[in-house]
């Protein structure tokens, strides 16, 4: 039997209103009333599966226009498409995306739908429809420098391309601008209908950089080897392991390396210490030696690291010295006491007056053996190798706290 198809229909005239999407009140009716007139069922033998799923999806589809749930409606209107793929539904696609706001795609199906109809009225009816809409769209133009920069809009690559003007639905839109090596950039975009904008994204490269700084300003410091300037200091170097030193007169040289990443920074801060002065040790001479035992028996020894000669020495001369002394003291208060006795007690005092006398003396003898001995000792002893000079260096902070104290000999 021949088939009866109805098709939607526009109405002929439209009063705008100031919603939101910036649709006409007569064209959600429109909507509304004409998807309601859909297309009846065929009557042939040997109805195609395709289409009949097709069919279903469509029903389906008018069923959620009629309970105002357009965005399910589009759903079914593609599936329905995709099972079948009649013009009509493009068409029907088309006017629910409108309802919802999603001009740019609805804009997409009117023109799909021109191109697939013969019939020269239907086609002009849709492409009107299409102009119509892309009137409400906004012209969006990202300007991005350098050429090889990639941009996303809301997540999506393929809205718009670099430097060409792409429609899109008046809304706010974030859009990233990405490139490798280069730094990236996201704007938030607030289109309004029918805005022409444009967009322009310079976008730098990434840059990987070094910070140096020091406790001494002036401080030398070299990166890989090379003198790169004086502290404080940065430095743009390439990602990877690198090598610092820093070098000033008069302080300890510190060296230090560290791995930076890609679009990343590495600071670093040196402590720098003072060197100490060289402590220097004089040689050892035969004359130090020996005027320093004349001056005390034992002296010259220790001076020459004789100790334990030294010792046995001074404490010779010590003990004589002071019974030499002693034995005098002795002598001479025993002899005034003999002055102030009388006649018959003067004699009994001669005794301590001659022992203590001859005690002193012995003790004289004795420290001028020891001092003999000490000078002859100091003239023929041998002499240590001189010896070699010592550095002291202060102590050191260590990275991550803590130091060190090192004495180094040359």
């Amino acid at each position: 039997m021949a088939a009866r198809k109805l098709r939607f229909t526009r109405s002929s005239s439209s009063c705008r209103t100031t919603g939101n999407n910036g649709l006409t009140k007569n064209l959600a009716l429109l909507v509304l009333g004409t998807v309601a007139l859909w297309s009846l069922s065929v009557w042939a033998q040997g109805t195609d599966p395709a289409e009949e799923a097709a069919k279903k999806h469509n029903q389906l589809a008018i069923e959620y226009v009629d309970q105002g749930r357009f965005t399910e409606a589009v759903e079914e209107f593609k599936k329905a498409y995709d099972a079948n793929p009649k013009p009509s539904y493009l068409f029907n696609t088309a006017r629910a995306l409108e309802m919802i706001g999603r001009g740019r795609e609805a804009v997409e199906h009117y023109e799909r739908y021109a191109a697939s109809v013969t019939s020269l009225d239907k086609r002009d009816e849709a492409l009107a429809l299409a102009a119509e809409a892309r009137k409400r769209l906004a012209t969006l133009t990202i300007a991005a420098t350098p050429d090889s920069a990639m941009v996303e809009v809301d997540g999506d690559a393929t809205l718009c391309k670099p430097g060409v003007g792409c429609l899109l639905d008046p809304k706010s839109y974030v859009v990233l601008v990405s490139g490798p090596g280069l730094v990236t950039e996201t704007r938030k975009v607030d289109l309004k209908a029918g805005e022409v904008r444009t967009e322009t994204v310079i976008l730098t490269a990434v840059k990987t950089v070094l910070s140096v700084s020091a406790s001494e300003h002036g401080a030398r410091v070299y990166v890989d080897g090379t003198l790169a300037g004086a502290a404080p200091l940065t430095k743009e170097v390439a990602p990877g392991k690198h090598g610092v030193k820093v070098e000033l007169e008069g302080f300890e040289t510190q060296e230090r390396d560290f791995e930076v990443e890609e679009g990343k920074s590495a600071d670093l801060n040196f402590f720098l210490v003072k060197k100490a002065a060289p402590v220097t040790q004089e040689p050892i001479t035969r004359k130090d030696v020996v005027w320093r035992s004349v001056a005390f028996p034992g002296m010259g020894q220790f001076y020459a690291d004789y100790d334990g000669t030294g010792t046995v020495l001074v404490a010779a001369g010590s003990v004589s010295i002071a019974v030499a002394a002693a034995g005098m003291l002795l002598s001479y208060y025993y002899a005034a006491k003999r002055e102030q006795a009388a006649d018959n007690d003067f004699s009994s005092w001669t005794p301590y007056v001659t022992n203590t006398y001859y005690v002193g003396v012995g003790g004289a003898v004795a420290a001028g053996i020891t001092w003999i001995f000490s000078g002859i000792h100091a003239a023929t002893l041998t002499l240590p190798p001189a010896a070699p000079p010592t550095v002291n260096v202060a102590p050191m902070a260590l990275p991550g706290g803590g130091g060190v104290t090192m004495s180094l000999d040359f």
